[in-house]
């Protein structure tokens, strides 16, 4: 899995976290929302089964915590200005079965590839 960024930098000054969970929430949207603050930093994963997941760091407390508390925290915290929030969604990448795979035609070293290759042999001597 793949974490692709849809928005990265808004500020908390200007966004309402819960209402952007609620979106997205509306939407069957997979993936993080990550947001920092000065000395802590939180995570919320909404999974394919439209759950949401949130993990905390308060770096001044000196404590990591995860549950519906920890969401709660974040959307109070999330309310101070300076803030800076990061989306991303997860993307699954795509693996070739094993029938695609014996399909694809090897080809064969370029020179350039041999070289490094006898390069690399030296060095390691």
């Amino acid at each position: 899995m793949k974490n692709h960024p849809i928005h990265e930098n808004p500020d908390t000054s200007f966004v309402n976290l819960s209402a952007l969970l609620r979106y997205l929430r509306r939407r069957r949207f997979v993936g993080k929302v990550r947001v920092e603050l000065s000395g802590y930093e939180a995570d919320v994963i909404l999974t394919a089964e439209n759950q949401l997941k949130a993990l905390e760091h308060d770096r001044i407390a000196g404590c990591i915590a995860e549950g519906k508390e920890t969401l709660q925290r974040l959307l109070i915290r999330a309310r101070e200005p300076s803030g800076i929030i990061y989306v991303y969604q997860t993307i699954e990448e795509e693996v070739p079965s094993p029938e695609e795979f014996e399909s694809i035609e090897a080809k064969p070293a370029t020179a350039e590839f041999k070289q490094k290759t006898v390069e690399i042999a030296v060095l390691e001597k």
